[in-house]
């Protein structure tokens, strides 16, 4: 990271921001790889088909959303953490659909964690260290693997598959999706 000074939320955010687009593209190549290398995808190329033009600038989109909420020093995470956490001590019936779509962010999450453990681990020091406490807590990095699952998912949201197909797609981009930010969390962490 070529900063002068000791690198801070808005600059590392920002430096995130300048990465979206390739990361975004990198996605959707990968996903297009996946879906014409195998043939039990098939059945989802029809609704990729539909929406596949739009993938790129709707993660980006998402991904510029997310990260505008974290350079302003809000957890862009939040709110669905909040919805999420409304009922803990209740029981609910839950739609099988976002149970599947839960699954999935978690599979993303994971792939990402995997591919960058070291890289996450220090932007979550470094971040809490921004926030004047020793241990840092999982929130504490705003550039954590859980905001890139979430916006690819409501990237996905858009394409024309019931929760199964969606599903099978975040799936197939968790490993692209991991595989291109690690080197985008490396640079962050460098300087």
């Amino acid at each position: 990271m070529a900063h002068a000074a000791s690198p801070s939320l808005q600059s590392l955010v920002d430096e995130t921001l300048a990465h979206v687009p390739a990361l975004s593209h990198a996605v959707y190549n990968g996903l297009q790889d996946e879906l014409k290398s195998r043939l039990e995808h098939h059945q989802l190329l029809a609704g990729w088909s539909k929406r596949r033009a739009h993938f790129a600038s709707d993660l980006e989109g998402s991904l510029g959303r997310l990260l505008g909420l974290a350079r302003e020093g809000g957890d862009p995470l939040q709110r669905e953490r909040q919805a999420a956490g409304r009922g803990e001590l209740s029981l609910s019936l839950v739609d099988e659909g976002q149970a599947l779509k839960d699954v999935a962010i978690a599979h993303v999450i994971t792939a990402i964690e995997d591919q960058s453990r070291a890289e996450l681990h220090q932007l979550g020091n470094f971040f809490a260290a921004l926030r004047g406490i020793a241990r840092p807590l999982k929130n504490d990095n705003p550039l954590r693997a859980a905001l890139f699952a979430q916006a690819l998912s409501r990237a996905i949201e858009g394409v024309d598959l019931d929760a199964e197909g969606r599903y099978a797609l975040m799936r197939m981009a968790a490993l692209p999706l991991a595989l291109k930010l690690q080197p985008i969390y490396a640079s962050l962490c460098q300087g």
